[in-house]
């Protein structure tokens, strides 16, 4: 990372046993204790012809039976994204945005780290860049990048995701589809879509049994009463059965007529997953997702939204002035008519956790400022970031531009950095905004009840702006922020 001052542990491929959550169909035994947390990139796929200088979304998973607790993505050996999952999950699905700005060959790493520092084996994907006017070349074969990380300070578990939210790559570049289904003699059969968990009922209170990678097809043995969840052979501790998601976005089935309806056992008879306790009552709900297939488009254009959260007794999508309640995991088609933000909002007894999307139409407002860096990331006390690389660090250094101080609920300016507070929404605020408002100031007054927005200067002098959307009593923040490659 080419850090001075920053603490660094070099990465240690330890020899053990995945953890089952990743294991294939048809495993009858399990192992009884996971040793290495496991990291898969799963988009775009090795061999890819990706477009220079656009929008290529990058999804990925880790999962470990202890818990990750950061995850390290790397392009050309360079990190991209260091992300603190704070509290650790069993299961954790993210994305980063990558608009490669050279042709030739790259290589993405992923590496993820558990709550014992522990790393996994580092899951590469080998992808093209292409010019304008150029032919699909083919990768070549580079060794697996190795990457140092900051030193993290995990705290406890939190339940397993049930699904990745599948997204697909800009166009004109479409996500890989599956090849139609043969069934002979009209047997009903189901092809995984995305990386799928296996349940041992129909929904996603009943404990996990095992999983199907994307590709993978399984005989249909029964459903729900709604049609929601198909009963599926699968070989397990459990038994020869096991159910699946039955959404088009997750899984696509064939010869369904006349499938008969299974009843499950009751989920209070079902014994929960022992490597992932229910969520805690005291805990806000978690937004594991929430994107956009696209981020730009025309008008008349149409876009579809995805999300997926848990331990939230409702919620909600805002937009144009109005509150819809949806599912989750779900998904919307919209078609604005001039640039909009839409807001997920989760909510339970304890509090409210909201996530944005904001979607730009081209003509309703001027060419964007093209974006140097973005992401989402957790932040702990006394940590510090840097937004022109996006990275959070266990010590500041030269470098950075804040560090966060839980104590005086505040950010502390750093190396010529410069914070202004702004009452607008994030969506709302673009660099004009962020020429025009007043630096030198504390960014404080960040607490449980407030979400906080702003922009900055970075010590690069580059200006961003920044979104808190969820504060704990730990001390921890989730931020959220854009650093456009516009200097002052």
């Amino acid at each position: 990372m080419n850090r001075k001052n920053a603490k660094l542990l070099t990465l240690l491929l330890a020899l053990g046993i995945p953890f089952l959550l990743w294991g294939c169909s048809g495993t009858n035994s399990q192992p009884e204790q996971a040793t290495i947390p496991v990291a898969e990139i799963t988009s775009p796929e090795a061999g890819s012809n990706l477009p220079v200088d656009q929008d290529i979304l990058i999804t990925f998973n880790a999962a470990d039976v202890n818990g990750i607790a950061q995850v390290e993505l790397t392009i050309d050996d360079e990190a991209v994204m260091v992300e603190t999952v704070s509290p650790p999950v069993n299961s954790y699905t993210a994305s980063f945005r990558w608009r490669p700005e050279e042709a030739g060959s790259h290589v993405i790493a992923l590496t993820a780290f558990n709550v014992e520092q522990t790393a996994s084996e580092t899951n590469q994907v080998i992808v093209s860049v292409i010019g304008p006017g150029q032919v699909s070349i083919e990768p070549t074969d580079e060794p697996a990048p190795t990457a140092d990380i900051a030193a993290i300070e995990p705290t406890p578990t939190t339940e397993v995701v049930d699904a990745p939210t599948p997204t697909a790559s800009p166009e004109p570049f479409a996500s890989p589809t599956v090849a139609p289904l043969e069934s002979a003699d009209d047997e009903p059969q189901v092809t995984m879509l995305v990386g799928l968990n296996v349940r041992q009922g129909p929904g996603t209170n009943y404990p996990i049994i095992g999983r199907m990678a994307a590709g993978e097809t399984s005989k249909i043995t029964g459903r729900n009463d709604f049609s929601s969840w198909w009963q599926i052979e699968f070989a397990s501790n459990a038994g020869d059965r096991g159910w699946v998601a039955a959404s088009d976005e997750f899984s696509e089935a064939i010869n369904t007529d006349g499938i008969p309806v299974v009843s499950a056992p009751p989920p209070e008879n079902v014994a929960p997953p022992t490597a992932t306790p229910a969520p805690s009552a005291s805990q806000k709900p978690t937004i594991f997702s929430f994107t956009a297939d696209r981020y730009a488009i025309a008008p008349d254009d149409e876009v579809t939204l995805k999300w997926d959260l848990e331990n939230a007794q409702s919620a909600f999508l805002r937009y144009d002035d109005k509150e819809e309640g949806v599912a989750a995991p779900g998904s919307k088609t919209v078609s604005p008519d001039e640039d909009t933000t839409y807001v997920l909002v989760a909510r339970n007894e304890v509090g409210e956790t909201t996530a944005e999307v904001s979607i730009d139409v081209s003509g309703s407002s001027p060419t964007p400022v093209p974006t140097h860096r973005d992401g989402k990331t957790r932040i702990a006390n006394k940590q510090s970031i840097d937004f022109d690389d996006g990275l959070v660090y266990s010590e500041a250094d030269e470098e950075t531009d804040f560090v966060w101080d839980a104590g005086a609920q505040s950010f502390t300016q750093r190396n010529g950095a410069s914070g202004a507070l702004l009452g607008s929404s994030y969506g709302d605020i673009d660099v004009n905004d962020c020429e025009d408002a007043a630096y030198d100031r504390p960014i404080t007054g960040i607490g449980s009840s407030s979400q906080v927005t702003g922009c900055y200067i970075t010590s690069n002098d580059r200006y961003g702006k920044f979104y808190v959307s969820d504060w704990d009593l730990a001390g921890n923040l989730t931020v959220e922020w854009i650093t456009w490659n516009y200097r002052r």
